[in-house]
């Protein structure tokens, strides 16, 4: 889809459409953020199932993905892939550093 124009390195943003096309994006090798609703949908869960990859929340309703949205979504994910929260949190730092190259975190 999105390499005809170029685009490497794709973050696709809280997807709730056809598993479909959602299967094509995951051959492209595209990256996903997974918003809170992943908590009380049915369908965006079904979605996280099938992602090899998932991320946390970019944004949500405007805000940046503040510490109890992060914590949730972290949470549910962890479910959904039989992971504990910390393994989850790690395997999202890991496609983060894949997917953007290595960065220094800064501890304030």
């Amino acid at each position: 889809m999105l390499r005809k124009y170029g685009n490497e390195r794709v973050i696709i943003h809280g997807y709730s459409g056809d598993l479909k096309v959602l299967n094509e994006m995951i051959e492209e090798g595209y990256y996903f953020s997974i918003v809170p609703e992943v908590k009380t949908s049915k369908y965006i869960r079904k979605i996280v199932e099938n992602i090899p990859h998932p991320g946390g929340p970019l944004s949500y309703l405007g805000e940046k993905g503040i510490p109890v949205l992060i914590r949730i979504v972290i949470e549910e994910v962890a479910k959904i892939k039989g992971k504990t929260p910390k393994q989850m949190g790690g395997t999202i730092r890991d496609n983060f550093i894949r997917l953007a190259g290595p960065c220094t975190l800064v501890n304030h």
